[in-house]
């Protein structure tokens, strides 16, 4: 090469001197700047104690059969689902930025440098579906390991040696909006360095000695780098299947043939033995819902957003920690013969940190039909010298047996029949009301909504639906008969969905019952299964579930978003999008249609509603028991709303000793659920003034 022609001469040459020169310190600067700051000086033999791990150049590829699979669910979303979006650049956007979002939600791995490499393909995965070329999803994916396994490295090889100072003052970020997305490696570091600070000290406030938590961490590490090895094509497909279809609605989704057949866990969500519907959010395991009947449900311990941390087979043995395992090995874990234990250890979905652990002792079971039906109780309520008694009758969902249905049988299952027979038997035991127990009734048989609402009504409709191409469907009581007219009150919470928001829905429009609780889920719409095996017969693939229509109640409007408000909205730890329709960025919008005429013999007034929320207020300031949940609730908001934690140990410690939730007294059933007790005592307020 001519330097003179490349350089110049004379001024030009010092100048690209300089620039040369410039160049070289600049590397040499960034090099001592990731040593010090980031990684600091490595002890000799640090890598025979916690070895590090690479996959050298393995990347991971899509089949030709995931490309075919991917075309096939693009085509049926775009034309068949309620919502109709184009596949275009806007929804390539979308796709782009949701992907990134559903590998990295809590932003700890990508970089800005890692995302702009990839922006060339930001307006294009549009055509790669309808191409079956899905092969930049499958790099990104393979970054994101790579990322992961390097932040498993640097945990192991340099944040387990030295106890972190515990005086210093900075906090962990909780709220992942609050994290900038395009980040440099430096920052990510930094991230990893507070997340693993934060389990080392929820670790600590929980007793653990420093040597017994580098035990327990390097073997979750070590775990968590066996993870990555096993991570396939399978796996990349059904996130960036799942991350298509969740643009379209929260509801529609892609089940891969293994998640379908092996284990279970979509439509519905059942793990063999304990009754439980669980999900992977970040390094943790954690229980979307109970199986209604389940052993899970029976404990009384576990409720939903619960993490497992642990598990251990029988009394004896030793709890295994589970952080950053994979889903299906957490269900084999958890699997089991009838009659066998399993314990959990948890994080309850209250906690403010880790620390506070608690552990649940399952036996096994089968989930039978019968556990998960209805049940009635009947519980006392005294004003002054007069005893109140009433029926309660919890629904866990809304059931029928189609099968036997369909084949005649006049003993089938049914919520309606059972309800139905409960209703006559709290009638011989002469009660003064009946309270209906939705709280944590998901939904079920939209049939079945409609039938248990006929049994409180004479007749007439209760739900209407409509489909994208805008026809209106209405679903009727059309018996002309009453199981019960006497005092009804329905109990909802943040749980009840769908074909709980219809019966209650129609209880209100039509006056007929009073609703207490919380404001309900919203969720308003109508799902259909799609068998891809119809349009790949000779192979073997997934379903889809897509969004086909709405619900709307019989006053016009769609209990989508907004839910059902009852008429005495009980306090409650979560504000009005927590667990809820609402919270999902692509959930359908609420809208309303013509109402439709009913006939209401108009069973409650708004005179006794105001009068029942003045008594509310009044038992309020003078109920000590209700005041002590009102404070618990308090308490728990409290950790619910918090956006960051403090990595020092003197100010975690005041933070928990400030919101440690009081130890209330259980005396009898009604003590152990003050919203219940609440409601059976606002109805007797009603008897008593009749």
């Amino acid at each position: 090469m001519n330097s003179e022609k490349f350089f110049g001469t004379g001024s030009g040459r010092r100048l690209w001197g300089w620039v040369l020169f410039c160049a070289l310190v600049w590397v040499g600067w960034k090099a001592f700047e990731e040593w010090v700051f980031l990684d600091g000086p490595r002890e000799a033999g640090i890598s025979d104690r916690y070895p590090s791990h690479s996959l050298g150049d393995s990347v991971l590829r899509p089949t030709p059969l995931q490309g075919r699979e991917a075309k096939i669910v693009s085509i049926l979303l775009s034309s068949r689902h309620y919502r109709k979006l184009g596949l275009d650049d806007t929804l390539s956007a979308r796709l782009w930025e949701s992907y990134f979002e559903a590998l990295d939600g809590n932003k700890m791995y990508f970089t800005k440098a890692d995302l702009d490499s990839f922006l060339p393909y930001k307006y294009s995965l549009d055509d790669g579906l309808q191409t079956e070329d899905i092969s930049v999803a499958f790099e990104i994916a393979t970054l994101y390991r790579d990322r992961r396994l390097e932040y498993v490295n640097y945990v192991r090889d340099s944040l387990l040696l030295v106890e972190p100072d515990w005086t210093q003052n900075e906090d962990l970020i909780l709220e992942s909006k609050l994290i900038p997305r395009r980040a440099s490696m430096k920052e990510i570091k930094d991230r990893w360095r507070k997340y693993v600070k934060n389990e080392m000290l929820s670790l600590k406030l929980a007793g653990k000695s420093w040597d017994e938590t580098v035990s327990l961490l390097e073997k979750r590490y070590k775990r968590y780098a066996q993870d990555l090895e096993k991570l396939n094509s399978g796996d990349i497909f059904q996130v960036y299947l799942n991350t298509f279809t969740n643009l379209f609605d929260p509801h529609s989704s892609y089940f891969s043939p293994r998640r379908s057949e092996d284990f279970n866990i979509s439509m519905s969500n059942s793990l063999e033995g304990i009754g439980a519907r669980l999900s992977v959010e970040g390094d943790y395991v954690i229980i979307t819902d109970l199986v209604p009947g389940g052993p899970a449900q029976k404990t009384g311990l576990l409720h939903a957003q619960d993490k497992i941390v642990g598990i251990a087979q029988e009394d004896d043995s030793t709890f295994v920690d589970i952080v950053g395992w994979r889903l299906d090995d957490v269900v084999a874990r958890i699997r089991g013969p009838k009659d066998t234990v399993v314990r959990l250890e948890i994080i309850p979905h209250d906690a403010l940190d880790a620390s506070r652990l608690r552990q649940v002792r399952i036996v096994r079971d089968k989930i039978r039909l019968e556990d998960a039906s209805a049940k009635k109780e009947i519980h006392e309520i005294e004003i002054g010298a007069a005893v109140y008694k009433f029926g309660v009758i919890t629904i866990p969902s809304f059931y029928m047996d189609f099968e036997a249905f369909r084949q005649g049988a006049e003993d089938f299952a049914s919520t309606s029949k059972d309800v139905a027979r409960l209703l006559a038997e709290l009638r011989e035991e002469g009660i003064h009301g009946v309270l209906i127990d939705l709280r944590l009734n998901g939904g079920g048989a939209l049939s079945e909504a409609v039938n248990t609402s006929g049994l409180f009504i004479p007749e007439g409709p209760v739900v209407l639906s409509r489909t994208a191409s805008e026809e209106i469907m209405t679903y009727e009581d059309s018996d002309g008969e009453l199981a019960y007219d006497g005092l009804l009150a329905v109990l909802v919470g943040r749980f009840s969905a769908s074909a709980s928001e219809i019966f209650a829905g129609a209880m209100k429009d039509y006056r007929r019952a009073f609703i207490f609780g919380e404001r309900t889920y919203g969720k308003g719409t109508v799902q259909n299964l799609h068998d891809l095996s119809h349009y790949m017969p000779l192979e073997r693939v997934g379903q889809v579930k897509m969004t086909v229509a709405k619900y709307y109640r019989v006053s016009g409007s769609s209990p989508q978003l907004r839910g059902i408000l009852p008429d005495i909205i009980f306090p409650s730890p979560y504000d009005s999008i927590v667990y809820r329709e609402i919270s999902y960025d692509t959930a359908l919008p609420w809208d309303q249609i013509q109402a439709t005429t009913i006939e209401s013999k108009l069973w409650v007034s708004e005179d006794q509603i105001q009068r029942l929320k003045e008594a509310y207020q009044e038992h309020v300031q003078t109920d000590e028991k209700f005041q002590a949940f009102i404070r618990k609730t308090e308490i728990q908001r409290k950790k619910l709303d918090r956006k960051r934690l403090s990595l020092s140990y003197a100010q975690r410690k005041k933070e928990q000793d400030e919101i440690r939730e009081p130890d209330l007294p259980k005396e009898g059933a009604l003590d152990k659920d003050d919203l219940l007790r609440e409601s059976l005592q606002l109805m007797a307020v009603l008897v008593s003034e009749d």
